[in-house]
């Protein structure tokens, strides 16, 4: 069964169904100073992240997150078989993928193997915000897990999960927003990397 996270799709960003419905009412600073308004995906895609001025950069990236997840939920399938545990928590986060942290421009994420637990010795649970939400700590940054939906996005019958991750560099100015998704092909197999942005 598809699931969407009621927390990210407030009242504030609403659909009737499908991704042509998606509607939200985004205001922000263009690099002109002016105000720039978009009610939609199309809207946003059309005016360019080169238009948006440094202090929103993460609001609007992370509404053109809330854009793929639409996307790629209604065109997944209704009906798939889940291996995911019911709760999403920091001991499933401990099995993601060492791959599925923050991508800091440079940084190569090709060498990581195994889960992230394995790989970053580092990374300690700080708390859980909600039942979508796990704030954790990695290499000097706050790291935010939020699980934005179920559903079947690679249609192969299995339930796969959309996770947005946002971070902030501690004691720097950087912050960011990513986006995973992952499956899990059996109950005692490990969650695997499908896409990520």
């Amino acid at each position: 069964m598809r699931w969407i996270n009621p927390d990210v799709f407030d009242a504030s960003k609403h659909t009737n169904g499908s991704l042509y419905s998606f509607e939200f009412d985004m205001t922000f600073t263009a690099v002109n100073g002016e105000n720039a308004t978009v009610t939609n995906c199309l809207e946003l895609a059309l005016f360019g992240e080169e238009k948006v001025s440094a202090p929103e950069y993460i609001y609007w990236q992370s509404m053109k997150i809330d854009c793929e997840v639409v996307e790629r939920f209604y065109l997944s399938s209704e009906n798939a078989v889940s291996f995911w545990p019911k709760s999403f928590d920091y001991e499933l986060i401990k099995q993601f993928p060492a791959t599925a942290i923050p991508y800091l421009g440079g940084q190569a994420l090709d060498g990581r193997t195994g889960m992230l637990s394995a790989y970053d010795a580092s990374l300690k649970f700080i708390e859980k915000k909600n039942d979508n939400q796990i704030h954790v700590e990695v290499d000097d940054m706050d790291v935010y897990y939020v699980q934005v939906a179920r559903a079947d996005f690679n249609r192969d019958g299995v339930q796969d999960i959309f996770v947005r991750i946002d971070w902030y560099v501690k004691d720097a100015f950087g912050k960011g927003t990513d986006w995973v998704v992952l499956t899990k092909l059996s109950p005692d197999a490990a969650p695997m990397m499908l896409w990520r942005k």
